[in-house]
Parts: structure tokens; C-alpha cells; sequence
């Protein structure tokens, strides 16, 4: 009973760990939409948080967020998972302008959608916006599992050869969002990233690898 309930407390204490090192280096990001959002600073300053702070910090930090998850899910160990995250999250910076793509295109994403003023465009462009965050969390997938040849073309093949995968990566997203935003604030604080970050790699692992072996992908 006494070694459950440790185990339970060891796994509790990652997952928040791992959580609150996620959040406190995407604050950049997050200040600067607040400021969008709220009329404190215009669409040139959130574009630029978002290319920079979404470049050398986010894709990063998710990038280790998934790598850790993995050595929690996979290996079982939970030791230690806030200083993966620092180094792994580290080491994924310094290739920080091979992930700048990515990041544009999330800036061009958001230009169209604020500058358009027709209900039927703006619901057109939540198609990208599904095909944009599954391209986005594969990537991060693949780099997290350093695996071989060019991440972009393997993360490109997933996301639109497999929709079904790439629907599933973006709805857990979506809805990690909206009970953050909409949900406890503890939740947000201490679990929502990392239990998704979880969550999209138990997806990848199950579906992905069926694929892989069958030849669906690569």
C-alpha cells in the first residue's frame, strides 16, 4: 500500500513539474497574447512574440515535454523529469532556426484569421488550423524520438496521409485548451500539458507504429 501510494505521489510530482517548467517558459507567449488579446499591444508585437518565444522556447519545451513523457511511459521513470526537460528542452533551442517554419506559418495563420471578416472564411480556415496543429505536435513528436532522415517530410507524410491521426492529435489539443481556458485553474497550472503531452504520445505510439510496421507511412 505504502509503495503505491509513493508511486503515486513520484508520478504526481513529475507530472506537475514537468507542467509548470512548461508553462513558465512559454510566459513570454502567453504575456503577449494576453496583451493581444486584451488591446495592450497590437498584431505586430504578438506576431513577433510568437515567431521568437514559439521558435526558441515553445516548440523546445513541447519537444522535451513529449521526450520526458515518453521516458515516464515507456521506462517508467519519473525521477528527475524537471531536469530532462531544462536539458532536453535546451539542446532542441539551439536548432532553433531549423524549427522557424513552423512557426511562421503559425504567424501566417494568424494574420489571415484576424483579417478576415467573413463568419464563412474564418470557419475555412479552422481546416488549416487541425492540419497546422497535427503537423506541429508530429514534428515535435519525431524530434522528441530523434528519429532518422528529414522531421518535416516524415511529419508532413503522417499529418496528411493519416487525417484520422491528424484529427485525433488536434482535437486532444483543443479540448487540453478549452478546459484549461474554460476548466479549474489548478488543472491549467499543474497537469493540463503534461497529462496531453501523455495522452498525444500514447496516439503516436499506438497508431504511428501500426503504421509504420505496415507500411502506411514510411
Amino acid at each position: 500500500m505504502m509503495e503505491r501510494m509513493m508511486s503515486f505521489f513520484s508520478w504526481t510530482a513529475a507530472f506537475a513539474g514537468m507542467n509548470v517548467i512548461w508553462l513558465f517558459g512559454n510566459a513570454p507567449l502567453l504575456f503577449g497574447g494576453f496583451l493581444y488579446v486584451h488591446g495592450y499591444a497590437g498584431l505586430p508585437f504578438f506576431l513577433m512574440q510568437v515567431v521568437l518565444a514559439g521558435t526558441f522556447l515553445t516548440l523546445p519545451l513541447t519537444i522535451a515535454l513529449f521526450r520526458a513523457a515518453g521516458r515516464m511511459m515507456i521506462e517508467k521513470e519519473t525521477d528527475g523529469a524537471g531536469k530532462w526537460m531544462i536539458a532536453d528542452s535546451w539542446s532542441a533551442a539551439k536548432r532553433g532556426m531549423y524549427m522557424l517554419p513552423i512557426t511562421a506559418a503559425w504567424g501566417l495563420w494568424i494574420i489571415l484569421y484576424t483579417e478576415t471578416s467573413s463568419v464563412t472564411a474564418g470557419a475555412a480556415l479552422l481546416v488549416p488550423l487541425v492540419f497546422l496543429l497535427a503537423f506541429t505536435v508530429s514534428f515535435c513528436m519525431m524530434e522528441a524520438q530523434r528519429v532518422t532522415g528529414s522531421t518535416y517530410q516524415r511529419a508532413f507524410l503522417l499529418t496528411f496521409g493519416r487525417p484520422g491521426l491528424s484529427a485525433s492529435f488536434a482535437g486532444t489539443v483543443l479540448v487540453a485548451v478549452y478546459v484549461s481556458v474554460n476548466g479549474y485553474l489548478f488543472l491549467a497550472l499543474f497537469f493540463s500539458a503534461s497529462l496531453t503531452a501523455c495522452v498525444l504520445y500514447s496516439l503516436y505510439e499506438q497508431l504511428y507504429r501500426r503504421f509504420e510496421k505496415t507500411g502506411g507511412i514510411v
